[in-house]
């Protein structure tokens, strides 16, 4: 018999390697079968049936011990990692293999020679390529959800980006929070949009979502749930990643940029990116999901006020307008507390001021 683990030490690449690592795990499943045809004879006299079914699952049994065969010498979920980092590599990267190996030695505490790595790769793809056991799918895991999100056959809440409230249990009786579907958005990340599904949750009389919780007629946004969140969505069905929120933040703090032209360069270059993708037909582009001014200025100034405030002051949550897509109620909560804010900054910065003067007194006496 030709053990697999010898193959595996031994070093060898191209054709000829992937031949000889074929024909040790050949050798290994006709092996494997030869045990299994034994213990059929053996069990035939007691049931004459069992040989039959053994016979007709010949096939599959083959396939079965090369997955064992395998597993035996690299668990199997090494042997994904491997294959899929080794999708994600280009080949003219030199040290490919042994950057894998340390990959996995940092993840798994496990070493792998190179060369046994680039043997288990070269026999998956080589086995694929001849259609036989194909163990790991090559296509993106995310690709293949957001397309079937958007697929108008099926009706479905999966997705990407699944929203769900700031915290997982009522903040009244701190019960754990049922969750129950409230609808579909679009979710704005730096370079795409994309579907995703927005869930909310009911205790205590109290409506809790991504960002605020609602009671009576007022809105609360929490300091965690605002510097926590991964997705800040509070006006209609539009929901926008962090990354995006701090962008324009930047390029307003550094470049001047307005609402309307950050916009505007952001549908460009979404729909530049498409091109590249896609032919000039396709729906996905006739279709194109447009970054709206008037919902991200909205977003945006109740996400930096809110952020102002928590920075200011010690407070754990504050009030904003019920509805921020309302242009009267958006412009009556800013004019009414315009004035606290501006105190709150003075002490604020009067403070800072202060310990830094102690500071430089401090060092000047030293």
């Amino acid at each position: 018999m030709f053990p697999l683990c010898n193959v595996l030490r031994h070093k060898a690449t191209g054709s000829e390697y992937s031949q000889d690592y074929s024909m040790a795990v050949d050798l290994n499943l006709k092996n494997s079968n030869l045990s299994c045809k034994i213990q059929t004879v053996s069990t035939e006299d007691h049931n004459s049936e069992l040989t039959s079914v053994n016979q007709s699952n010949m096939s599959m049994n083959e396939k079965e011990a090369y997955i064992v065969s395998l597993d035996r010498n690299i668990p199997l979920k090494h042997l994904n990692l491997m294959f899929n980092i080794d999708q994600r590599l280009y080949n003219c990267i030199k040290t490919k293999f042994q950057d894998i190996s340390n990959i996995i030695q940092l993840l798994y505490h496990v070493e792998y020679k190179s060369d046994q790595i680039e043997a288990m790769i070269n026999l998956l793809k080589r086995h694929k390529l001849h259609g036989q056991v194909e163990l790991f799918p090559s296509e993106s895991i995310g690709d293949l959800i957001n397309n079937y999100s958007k697929n108008p056959y099926f009706s479905t809440h999966t997705s990407l980006h699944t929203i769900k409230p700031f915290t997982d249990i009522c903040l009244t009786c701190h019960q754990p929070l049922e969750l129950k579907f409230k609808e579909h958005v679009y979710v704005f990340k730096n370079e795409t949009a994309e579907n995703g599904c927005t869930y909310s949750a009911r205790c205590c009389h109290v409506d809790y979502y991504s960002n605020s919780y609602v009671r009576g007629s007022k809105q609360f946004i929490t300091r965690d749930a605002l510097l926590s969140s991964r997705y800040i969505y509070l006006a209609e069905k539009n929901a926008y990643a962090i990354e995006l929120i701090l962008r324009f933040s930047s390029d307003l703090t550094y470049m001047h940029a307005s609402f309307n032209n950050f916009c505007a360069s952001y549908n460009h270059t979404v729909r530049s990116i498409l091109l590249q993708r896609n032919n000039n037909d396709d729906s996905i582009l006739r279709n194109q999901i447009l970054l709206e001014r008037r919902l991200f200025q909205n977003t945006w100034l109740t996400y930096a006020t809110a952020l102002f405030i928590f920075f200011v002051s010690k407070q754990y949550e504050i009030q904003i307008p019920l509805n921020i897509s309302n242009t009267d109620e958006r412009n009556e909560y800013f004019n009414k507390n315009n004035l606290q804010w501006e105190t709150e900054f003075t002490l604020f910065w009067t403070g800072i001021t202060a310990e830094l003067s102690r500071i430089c007194q401090f060092v000047r006496s030293i």
